[in-house]
């Protein structure tokens, strides 16, 4: 016997979006796209078939009863829930024409609606005939410009009594539904951004939680329609592999996602969302010229890497005065930021690494500075310690490091993603640059760190240099507490 895998039923129209409205049901998974997809005209055709008592095409949900950890064990939720999967653009718009006050345009493709109304007396009694039937009365109505409020009651009713059909595809995983949202909605209505985040289902929730940071809302050149169109999430999935795998980098949205979801962790996101915090503080709405969807991860990746360059936040925004003034017109090698922009192959990996080496370049050259670069680091431990700590360790200094953080994360507990061997190499590393700047870690900013990150940066010198500025951070802060007291 094979088990049922859905469910059909039939609601009313006003009774399904009240369900939706009171948040039974709930239209914002974390791939799912934003809302406000239909234009106008699609939404007065979708409106006027409704009202018209006509077909709606049924609405799928998924009922979410497991969902899967960091380590993909999958474990039962709580409490069910259901989420909507094909059918969240109809929804919005039925829901914001019966309950938000939406008024139809005047541009419609069919705006005259026949309908029967009822007689009454002066009474306000109901006419039968002679065979105690009611009378009504065919009548017309033009619902241009029309809220649901300005309806004819028969409307209004005709409106609220549409019979909907719901499908509810049961006892599913959070990938289940993630796939099941790419599945139904693999047609030409969702565009290249959108199919995009519907790859990235482990990270969707906190793509989410970084579009909605302030940094796009008051320093970059964005727009809501932008939003709308999945752009933010194709910024932020293209920030975290130009920050963090641009020698993997992936043209195609599709296997872009596929390789974050497989490849990313979390703490890749978290280090992407202080990097948007920090330039949304230093750099206000001042440079939205150059920070565009265009170039926005380029922007990324390169504070990234002044920030490898231990430097004040603050000196950014000199840098970006600077570069506006004159710096984009200059040429490193024979080529300048201007030469670049005016290159059509925006996406090539090849464009992109040149555009952040290129600002790096010219970053290092405003301070004087040495570029840190971006390099895919040596798993072998002595030669990972003497490329990013001191040429100077030895086999001996190594065994030494390796006892050292045996014994601080005697304490730790073991399950601890960031204890995991491949993370080994960027642990011994802050290991030995403590030692070379003679701060004792054990007792105060190991215990500190690894209660707060759970996860770490697959690219082992990208986190041991994220745990140097952590470690710097933290070592600021106590010196300000002391000198308080």
């Amino acid at each position: 016997m094979v088990d049922k895998k859905i469910r059909e039923e039939k609601y009313g129209l006003k009774d399904l979006l009240e369900i939706i409205f009171d948040g039974d049901v709930r239209t914002d998974w974390c791939v799912q796209r934003s809302t406000e997809q239909l234009k106008s005209a699609m939404m007065n055709d979708l409106i006027f078939t409704a009202i018209d008592g006509d077909h709606i095409p049924e609405i799928i949900l998924g009922e979410q009863t497991s969902d899967e950890d960091w380590f993909g064990i999958p474990y039962l939720v709580d409490e069910k829930q259901l989420w909507v999967i094909d059918g969240c653009q109809r929804l919005s718009v039925l829901t914001a024409f019966r309950f938000g006050n939406y008024r139809l345009t005047k541009n419609m493709s069919e705006w005259i609606i026949t309908y029967k109304e009822k007689q009454k007396d002066d009474d306000g009694q109901l006419i039968k005939d002679f065979n105690g039937q009611y009378i009504s009365v065919e009548k017309t109505f033009d619902l241009r410009g029309k809220t649901f409020d300005e309806l004819p009651p028969e409307l209004q009713k005709s409106f609220d009594s549409n019979q909907m059909c719901l499908v509810t595809h049961l006892n599913c995983s959070s990938n289940r539904i993630s796939n099941l949202i790419r599945r139904y909605n693999n047609h030409v209505a969702m565009n290249p951004s959108q199919i995009l985040l519907t790859h990235v289902s482990k990270f969707g929730r906190k793509i989410r939680e970084l579009m909605e940071c302030s940094f796009f809302k008051e320093s970059g050149l964005f727009t809501q329609n932008e939003k709308k169109r999945g752009i933010y999430e194709r910024i932020i999935c293209e920030s975290v592999m130009e920050i963090f795998h641009l020698e993997q980098w992936k043209k195609d949205g599709r296997k872009m996602g596929d390789f974050i979801n497989d490849n990313t962790t979390m703490e890749e996101f978290n280090v992407l969302g202080e990097i948007m915090d920090r330039m949304c503080k230093v750099c206000g709405s001042k440079y939205q010229q150059w920070f565009t969807p265009k170039n926005m991860a380029v922007w990324f990746a390169a504070f990234h890497r002044f920030s490898n360059m231990e430097r004040d936040d603050a000196d950014f925004a000199d840098f970006m005065d600077a570069f506006t003034d004159r710096l984009h017109s200059k040429k490193i090698g024979d080529k300048s930021f201007d030469d670049i922009e005016q290159v059509r192959t925006t996406k090539d990996k090849k464009t992109i690494a040149t555009k952040i080496d290129l600002l790096e370049s010219l970053i290092a050259d405003y301070f004087g500075t040495e570029k840190v670069g971006f390099s895919v680091p040596t798993t072998d431990p002595l030669k990972f310690l003497n490329q990013n700590v001191s040429t100077e360790i030895t086999e001996q200094d190594l065994n030494f490091y390796q006892d050292l953080l045996n014994d601080y994360i005697i304490e730790i507990d073991s399950k601890s993603w960031v204890l995991k061997e491949e993370n080994r190499n960027s642990l011994l590393g802050i290991v030995a640059y403590a030692v070379a700047i003679d701060e004792d870690i054990e007792k105060d900013w190991i215990p500190e760190f690894f209660n707060k990150h759970y996860f770490y940066i697959k690219n082992q010198r990208e986190n041991f240099l994220y745990m140097k500025r952590n470690l710097h951070r933290f070592l600021r802060e106590r010196k300000r507490e002391r000198d308080v007291k």
